[in-house]
């Protein structure tokens, strides 16, 4: 039996797509950094807070200043579960306190 050309386009069609177990599991990647580069963030603020040297607090401050940001950006393209939405947030906004403590204007 030979397959016609539609079917072999179909077939092809169907394996090129991406499934919905793959989508999902691409977005609780993207969740996943977004929780982790918000702990990362802030402790870079953390750290930026508690040092003396000018030099450290500024690359330290940048650095939490980067992370904050490109959350910012990314996370309107991610579906939070409620729990994961509200750690992030929560992560945000105290970011955002210690980065202001730190003079950046956020």
């Amino acid at each position: 039996m030979n397959a016609t050309k539609t079917e072999i386009d179909r077939w092809v069609s169907i394996a090129l797509t991406p499934s919905a177990w793959d989508a999902e599991r691409a977005n609780r990647a993207r969740a996943d950094f977004l929780l982790i580069d918000s702990e990362m963030a802030l402790t870079f603020s953390g750290l930026a807070l508690e040092d003396s040297n000018q030099e450290n607090r500024l690359r330290r401050t940048q650095t939490a200043r980067k992370a904050f940001d490109t959350i910012m950006r990314l996370r309107q393209d991610v579906a939070l579960s409620d729990r994961d939405a509200n750690k992030v947030n929560d992560n945000l906004e105290r970011l955002r306190r210690e980065l202001q403590e730190l003079g950046e204007k956020v």
